[in-house]
């Protein structure tokens, strides 16, 4: 029952932070209206420049048959210079975390993913970080981590309540989260197959190293 306070407790404050993230971050949409004190990014840098450097080489590193490992260091270190507000961020993290795990490095691949999941829920970008979140969840079932694995997917279903997202989404990122809690059990059991979210997938022609 305690346990189950927790992860209730921990729930609210995920979705709490997305709310806020989302009212003060998010792209306008449909039902949003400008606010002054939205933040904005800065202008592009030498950082900046440096990190779609690091980016092309993490893209040539895969056309020609390189390591996954190294690519996946590439566009971690292409993120960390990238602006907190920029989406970049959130895409170098998250493809960086699925190269890990085409790499067989399923520990780092959950790190990395929920890495991407914090920064899509301070952009706002809800349905991006419940994605992100799921693949962590994921990514640390394969390694074994059910700790990760269960609070990954917690915030997962935390961030499937919010009412930033259509009610279709809603249910589709609980199914998913609701299933992965299913699938890890009270007693832990990792034998679930992996549903990554979104189009990336182990590209032809290439093999984990």
């Amino acid at each position: 029952m305690m346990e189950s306070g927790r992860r209730g407790a921990a729930r609210r404050n995920v979705l709490a932070a997305v709310l806020l993230g989302a009212a003060v971050c998010a792209p306008l949409g449909a039902d949003q209206s400008p606010r002054a004190d939205q933040p904005t990014c800065p202008e592009p840098s030498a950082r900046t420049a440096a990190a779609a450097e690091l980016a092309d080489l993490a893209d040539l590193e895969i056309r020609t048959g390189g390591s996954w490992s190294r690519a996946a260091w590439l566009l971690v270190h292409s993120a960390s210079m990238l602006p907190r507000c920029d989406a970049g961020r959130f895409t170098a993290l998250r493809t960086a975390a699925r190269y890990y795990h085409f790499a067989g490095d399923d520990e780092r691949a959950s790190a990395v993913s929920f890495e991407a999941g914090e920064h899509g829920v301070w952009t706002g970008h809800v349905g991006d970080a419940a994605d992100a979140f799921i693949d962590a969840a994921t990514f640390a079932l394969e390694a074994g981590d059910l700790d990760r694995a269960r609070t990954a997917a917690d915030h997962a279903l935390a961030l499937g309540e919010s009412p930033h997202l259509g009610a279709p989404q809603r249910l589709a990122i609980r199914g998913r989260a609701e299933s992965l809690l299913e699938s890890i059990g009270p007693g832990g059991d990792s034998g679930v197959p992996l549903a990554i979210s979104g189009p990336v997938r182990r590209t032809a022609g290439f093999h984990p190293r």
